[in-house]
């Protein structure tokens, strides 16, 4: 999936994609990302989708200026379109 913003586009494969559906569902608790959960966070922190506690004792957010972006996106995704 690319996300695209108006200049440029950040490509994210499949597991990307699903993290952040994981970081969106207001059920799913810090505690139940995995540690390979945590690796797949981090790359999707280091393309500035998303800001975390380093301490792992919040949730991830996406961050505030691709929230819609990202939001949009996943919805489409979902309805395939």
């Amino acid at each position: 999936m690319d996300l695209q913003f108006k200049y440029y586009s950040i490509q994210l494969n499949r597991e990307e994609v699903d993290m952040l559906k994981k970081i969106i569902n207001e059920d799913h608790d810090v505690g139940l990302f995995a540690i390979d959960d945590w690796i797949c966070i981090d790359l999707l922190y280091k393309k500035h989708i998303i800001v975390y506690d380093k301490t792992r004792e919040k949730k991830p957010e996406i961050q505030p200026w691709c929230r819609s972006v990202v939001l949009r996106h996943l919805s489409k995704e979902q309805f395939g379109e």
